[in-house]
């Protein structure tokens, strides 16, 4: 095909114009060719002012036709341009919005069956070369997003390391620029498909990185629906939600994810946990019983739920108190009974933990510190000799190991415990006292002046 030489260029171009200033001033319509020839014309010209001619020319065959495939097509070229030429991302989003609205514009006139073949030329055409532009431009706003992000990664390692308050000052000025542009990149890459859920995890994760938990949930809530990543998006949002403090909000989310893996017991270890900070006693107990239920060695759910029946029993305990001060023999008994059954089976959580991991200390504590309430002073002291073993300088330990072994009337192993807590704490007055009356049982003469010496200087 021969090249159309530029004095035909000229010639057309004045033609056109002439015949497009006439049908404006006489109101008349023009053959549907006139205006398609015209905006062509405009365009060849490659001057982004001359556009308007174009727009006009094509916006007036609208008028008159509909839609027409090759003037759709011309529409989009010229957002084309104005994307290509313009510099600045936020004034790109007008050009783009634009260009989107016409391939759908295009799309649409194609699959119209109402609308006349002559109208549809070169369609198939049309929509490749319209639909390869949105996937080059979807690519290009995207990854633009993404490298200045990685930027933003950067900056943000320099200012850990460095300590020149005027450097750090411009590198927080760069990540904000950059925060800007990435942000516009991945907004813009949304426009021309609002179906990539890629792009909305894209801004979730530069907001993460900002910190700004509340703007990364918002966009990763577009994402949903949008990713095969959906459980992973939900836990997510959970995660960004606690990270703001936020318990309570984070549970449909991790309860959602959790529904739909099944076994995936750290999530709902961390879902126990925000039950917990919630109140939600019971909905926690559920969690750590599914846990159980996968991986019956998970102390971390023994022990939680060895907790929750120690409230219980504790909760249990203050009413009894209560209904007896109301001298109510019968309830007080009532909930007497309920203390013991939570605290049975506390005691029996709190012990399986123990089995398995002998050194935990709080499991230790609480095995103790039940038995103990439970008169179980055998127990309390296996327990408590493990903890000053573990914690040798921990003084309470001593004093509990102590009151146990009182308890058994195994003085002599009293009295080290208590000497022990003497020698971490001299100034205990309770504990001499505690030692002044077993060295006396026992007829430590001299040991037993010493106590008394002793007490006497710390009254």
């Amino acid at each position: 095909m021969k090249k159309t030489s530029i004095l035909t260029i000229i010639a057309l171009s004045l033609l056109f114009l002439t015949t497009s200033a006439l049908a404006k001033k006489r109101g008349r319509k023009l053959p549907l060719g006139a205006y398609i020839k015209s905006a062509k014309i405009d365009i060849l010209s490659g001057d982004l002012s001359r556009y308007s001619n174009a727009i006009a020319m094509l916006d007036s065959l609208a008028l008159y036709y509909g839609p027409e495939a090759e003037a759709l097509h011309l529409m989009g070229q010229m957002m084309v341009d104005f994307i290509d030429k313009t510099p600045d991302l936020k004034a790109k989003k007008a050009y783009v919005e634009k260009m989107v609205a016409y391939d759908d514009s295009l799309h649409q006139c194609c699959a119209n069956k109402k609308i006349k073949s002559k109208y549809k030329k070169h369609c198939k055409q049309y929509i490749v070369l319209a639909d390869s532009v949105k996937v080059k431009y979807w690519r290009q706003f995207y990854n633009n997003g993404i490298n200045q992000m990685k930027t933003i990664e950067n900056l943000q390692k320099q200012i850990a390391e460095e300590t020149d308050s005027a450097i750090i000052a411009g590198y927080k000025d760069d990540i904000r620029a950059n925060k800007d542009s990435s942000d516009y990149n991945l907004q813009l890459a949304i426009i021309i498909n609002k179906e990539d859920g890629r792009a909305y995890v894209g801004l979730a994760t530069l907001y993460e990185k900002l910190n700004d938990f509340k703007t990364a949930n918002e966009w990763l809530k577009k994402a949903l629906g949008k990713t095969k990543d959906y459980t992973n998006i939900l836990l997510s949002i959970a995660y960004n939600t606690i990270r703001m403090d936020n318990y309570c909000d984070a549970i449909p989310y991790l309860r959602e994810y959790v529904d739909s893996n099944t076994t995936d017991t750290l999530t709902m270890a961390n879902l126990v946990i925000c039950y917990n900070n919630c109140k939600y006693y019971d909905s926690a107990l559920a969690i750590n019983q599914r846990i159980l239920s996968i991986n019956p060695q998970s102390t971390n759910a023994l022990t939680s739920i060895g907790r929750f029946y120690n409230q219980l029993a504790r909760i249990a305990s203050d009413s009894s108190g209560y209904y007896q001060k109301q001298n109510d023999e019968k309830q007080s008994k009532l909930w007497r009974n309920k203390r013991d059954i939570a605290f049975d089976s506390s005691l029996a959580y709190f012990k399986k933990v123990v089995d398995l991991n002998p050194n935990d200390t709080m499991a230790l504590e609480q095995y103790g510190t039940i038995s103990a309430l439970k008169g179980k002073f055998k127990d309390a002291a296996f327990a408590f000799n493990k903890l000053t073993a573990l914690k040798p300088d921990e003084i309470d330990f001593w004093k509990f190991l102590g009151d146990s072994y009182l308890q058994l009337q195994e003085f002599d192993s009293t009295i080290k415990a208590y000497e022990k807590a003497v020698e971490l704490d001299p100034n205990d007055l309770e504990t001499w006292e505690h030692l002044k009356d077993l060295y006396a049982e026992r007829r430590y003469k001299k040991k037993e002046a010493e106590a008394i010496k002793k007490i006497k200087s710390l009254k």
